[in-house]
């Protein structure tokens, strides 16, 4: 098992930037979105040569594989930072995720948990 190395709340706080949503712990830092692993922090670095934001639609795209690994396999992405339909990287991003359903309001999200919750309930083995 893993030690973490942080928590989001550190991190966010070293790089001077706002910490939102949950404190989740931090067990690798990584610049290289092809290394991502769950419980990493993928920092996309700007230099002269490169952009690292244009890995982030990358490194979301990992996020989902890990999630979502066959066409049965059912689950929610949540996305919590407004900034992706307000931003003009926001559609990029979107685009770049695989075809899924999206939701458009809270009440919508609490029903398909509740539905997942139902799925999962009547395939236990009892």
């Amino acid at each position: 098992m893993s030690v973490p190395m942080m928590r989001l709340s550190e991190a966010a706080a070293m790089l001077g930037v706002p910490s939102n949503g949950p404190d989740t712990e931090v067990l690798r830092v990584s610049t290289d979105s092809r290394s991502l692993q769950p419980g990493d922090l993928f920092i996309a670095l700007r230099g002269e040569k490169y952009d690292g934001g244009a890995f982030a639609a990358q490194a979301l795209r990992q996020g989902v594989g890990r999630l979502i690994r066959s066409e049965t396999d059912r689950g929610v992405l949540v996305i919590g930072d407004r900034r992706l339909l307000t931003r003009s990287y926001g559609n990029a991003l979107l685009a770049a995720l695989p075809p899924m359903r999206r939701l458009e309001d809270e009440d919508e999200l609490m029903r398909t948990l509740d539905g997942l919750a139902l799925t999962r309930a009547s395939t236990r083995v009892r």
